[in-house]
């Protein structure tokens, strides 16, 4: 996984830019992928681009499940609180929790990630401070295999529950 930390923004800014997504976005009206977390497809793949587009939004106190995806993701992140990217190379069949490792994106950053099909991981914004993140987030290869109403949750492989380490060290 790679992450570019691009710039730093005030806290008003930052605060005003996430604010300015969620209040005047219909988009995210009634979309959610997983957990419900706040998520639309902007760009579906088509018969030319197996490429997609999506937008997410991580209020702050937001987990996620541990998950991977069979294409590469490259997102564009931004929040005025921080944001907790744990994420694992381990094969598909083994706990990721065991072998996590751990990236934080603070607070009123702007950052670029990137990681490789098949890697786990799970976002969270563990603080209480904020109103949370948003991300666009380019996925390479999810071809034509899915519908665009569901094309996150079709393709995409989470943990199960009940790991005894599921949900414990995603918030802190």
């Amino acid at each position: 996984m790679n992450i570019l930390r691009f710039t730093s923004l005030p806290k008003p800014a930052a605060t005003a830019l996430v604010a300015h997504f969620v209040d005047h976005s219909d988009i995210l009206a009634d979309a959610t992928f997983g957990e419900s977390i706040p998520t639309r497809v902007l760009f579906a793949p088509e018969r030319h681009f197996a490429a997609s587009l999506h937008y997410m939004f991580f209020p702050q106190g937001t987990c996620q499940r541990f998950h991977w995806h069979p294409g590469g993701r490259h997102l564009l992140i931004l929040g005025d609180t921080q944001l907790m990217i744990r994420f694992s190379s381990c094969g598909e069949s083994e706990d990721p929790h065991l072998s996590a490792q751990t990236e934080l994106i603070e607070a009123n950053t702007m950052a670029f990630v990137r990681f490789p099909a098949g890697t786990w991981h799970e976002f969270s914004a563990p603080s209480d401070q904020g109103s949370g993140i948003i991300a666009f987030s380019f996925h390479d290869a999810d071809d034509l295999i899915s519908s665009a109403s569901n094309l996150m949750d079709e393709l995409t492989t989470f943990w199960p529950d009940g790991s005894q380490e599921e949900n414990t060290q995603c918030i802190s």
